[in-house]
């Protein structure tokens, strides 16, 4: 935690003067962010909040460095953000942990859409930069078993997407045949071909949007994750009973 409190007072520093900002800011409130960003460094904006303000979250911060690639104050600003989670993190399992270790409680049926999850602390979603924290107490260890693709192979047969069910039953790839459902994805697939295409984040972001979307993700949520827009209606075209289970669903939350 010392250490992370260095690295994230160095990172304030070097946010301000990178971008030359005669004032003290504080990168955890927005208007600081917006007033570095779009007034001293008169970047354009990109996206804007709901309530009409230039964003500075996290997707807008993406495409600003991806446009201009020459802004050191950009990348410090991530930086501060990802510190500040570990930080923040690493905090919360202090809070927690009472004997050496953690006991968090853990919900079999905690979501909506009966994900398992935990609370006090979270550790599903744990920074995997953590991981070292993390073990079995001493005289034990941890038994990993990987099944692959179990959990959308589930979703799969629950849905009865029969394009999906035959993928399987065939040792095809789905995050394959979604991608190939994708435009941008299926014309990188195209160019590059599949092997090569395996190794890009084009096909990391196929895996999270479909991921995504068997966990409950919001449509938008779900597009963002994908990378395209209207990801969600193209994949129900492609395969019409995964547009109906999810109707389905929502008319069961309704009632």
């Amino acid at each position: 935690i010392k250490e992370l409190d260095i690295q994230i007072e160095q990172l304030v520093g070097l946010i301000r003067k990178s971008s030359n900002c005669p004032y003290t800011i504080d990168p955890a409130k927005t208007k600081d962010l917006s007033f570095i960003l779009y007034n001293i460094l008169k970047l354009e904006v990109i996206n804007s909040t709901d309530t009409g303000l230039p964003s500075t979250d996290e997707k807008t911060l993406s495409l600003l460095e991806e446009e201009y690639d020459d802004v050191d104050t950009i990348r410090y600003i991530k930086a501060w953000r990802k510190a500040t989670k570990v930080r923040t993190d690493i905090s919360s399992y202090k809070t927690w942990c009472k004997d050496g270790r953690l006991h968090s409680t853990v919900m079999l049926t905690g979501t909506i859409w009966t994900r398992q999850s935990s609370n006090d602390p979270n550790q599903q979603n744990f920074n995997k930069k953590l991981e070292y924290l993390f073990g079995p107490p001493p005289g034990y260890y941890w038994l990993y078993a990987d099944v692959v693709n179990i959990e959308l192979r589930i979703w799969a047969y629950d849905v009865g997407a029969k394009t999906l069910i035959e993928a399987f039953e065939r040792g095809d790839s789905v995050h394959l045949i979604i991608a190939n459902a994708l435009p941008p994805y299926r014309a990188l697939i195209e160019k590059v071909g599949i092997a090569a295409f395996k190794e890009t984040k084009a096909y990391t972001k196929v895996k999270g949007g479909t991921f995504s979307r068997i966990y409950g993700g919001s449509d938008k949520k779900v597009n963002d994750t994908y990378g395209v827009s209207g990801a969600c209606a193209i994949i129900d075209q492609h395969l019409p009973e995964v547009g109906q289970y999810f109707k389905e669903l929502e008319t069961i939350r309704s009632i």
